[in-house]
């Protein structure tokens, strides 16, 4: 291992952190990159889609750390179960609009488990053949120019990867995604994730040994809704659209629809991620050139933002601005970039790195003030015959 990458150094106070959110942010569209990390503008509502996807990353690792206490794996879940319950978004308390995202979060975690605590023919990458070198695993790391090999005086890079396994004799790190469909076209596009290639670069370098490739641990989001009930004007119109009195007679002995109960949208949900395409791992390997091309672009980034701060010069990329949904950013843009009329009703006010301040999943247990807090205890507890899910 890199004795000044090791597991446990502390950021050099002297140097800005970048994190992959950040040069991603400031490769993609600068002027996004200004009002996050300049203006430090968060969104307010991130939408379900990232919602959902953070909320099952942590409810993972909440079942992650259940198991570091020695529990059994059905145990873990119902940790896991239990957190969701009980958080500030998920709890009795909650918004009733987030409903749809609690049914929603807690039959994938759910069916996640129990799809992978059991082994199927078809699995090409199964738990059994995966030794666990790390999980939810911090690191800081000096960024280097290509050419001499010399530290930025600037910053240096940090961030959290979700997991490093060995498998067939060759590491890989672990990514846990989300997707609304795990179709062909989304599989295809997983070889140019940048995400997967700054942390593979810096975790080769951490370890001092190469990692190959990545595994992507996909799972799919259901669309399945509650059914919401009739209210008594509804369920008159409908009554009165039937033709023959038998009919209207047998549906007014029904009675109105009623709302789809907890219990019934479980079993729903339940059913519908039976469907073997509800999860996908997938075995990418880098080409022989990716690592280093990550890292003479790292490299050329950290020249350009301290240009475009000094000369407060952010290029805005509008192909981004609907690229993936909509930029978070683009009621600022559309609103000719005045800040002060749309701040108070999309953003807050939020430091920058949110991803590397919470040690633990908010509400889980007391978590530190950085991301290195818990690094002795991660170090320690790793066990290369744990099983991958909880």
């Amino acid at each position: 291992m890199n004795d000044e990458a090791a597991i446990g150094s502390k950021p050099n106070s002297k140097r800005e952190t970048l994190t992959y959110s950040a040069l991603s942010k400031f490769r993609n569209c600068r002027r996004a990159y200004r009002h996050r990390y300049v203006d430090e503008l968060s969104q307010k509502d991130k939408g379900e889609a990232l919602w959902v996807g953070s909320a099952f990353h942590d409810a993972l690792h909440v079942g992650y750390l259940e198991r570091e206490q020695g529990k059994s794996r059905d145990e873990a879940l119902e940790g896991a179960l239990r957190w969701m319950d009980a958080g500030p978004l998920l709890g009795a308390n909650a918004d009733p609009a987030l409903q749809g995202r609690r049914d929603l979060l807690r039959a994938m975690v759910r069916n996640y488990e129990y799809r992978w605590r059991e082994e199927r023919p078809e699995d090409s990458v199964p738990d059994s053949a995966l030794e666990e070198i790390a999980k939810e695993m911090p690191f800081v790391l000096p960024i280097r120019n290509p050419e001499t090999g010399r530290q930025s005086m600037t910053f240096q890079l940090a961030g959290k990867v979700d997991g490093i396994v060995r498998f067939q004799d060759q590491l890989f790190i672990l990514e846990h995604k989300t997707a609304a469909t795990i179709s062909g076209d989304y599989l295809a596009r997983l070889w140019a994730d940048f995400q997967s290639q700054i942390y593979a670069a810096s975790i080769s370098e951490l370890l001092g040994e190469p990692v190959v490739g990545v595994i992507y641990d996909v799972t799919a989001k259901a669309r399945l809704k509650r059914k919401k009930g009739e209210t008594s004007e509804e369920f008159a119109e409908r009554i009165a659209g039937y033709k023959t009195e038998k009919t209207k007679k047998k549906h007014l002995e029904i009675g109105p629809k009623q709302d789809e109960t907890e219990e019934q949208i479980s079993a729903r949900l339940d059913a519908w991620y039976q469907n073997p395409d509800a999860f996908v791992r997938e075995l990418i390997y880098f080409a022989a050139d990716t690592l280093a091309n990550v890292k003479v672009e790292n490299w050329e980034l950290t020249q350009q933002i301290p240009d475009a701060r000094r000369r407060d010069r952010w290029g805005q990329n509008t192909t981004q601005c609907y690229a993936f949904g909509s930029c978070a950013y683009a009621p600022i843009c559309r609103n000719h970039g005045k800040i002060d009329e749309t701040v108070e009703i999309y953003y807050e006010k939020k430091a920058s790195h949110e991803e590397l301040r919470e040690v633990l999943p908010a509400g889980y247990s007391p978590s530190g003030d950085d991301i290195f807090a818990e690094l002795d205890k991660i170090e320690a507890s790793q066990d290369s015959g744990r099983d991958l899910a909880f």
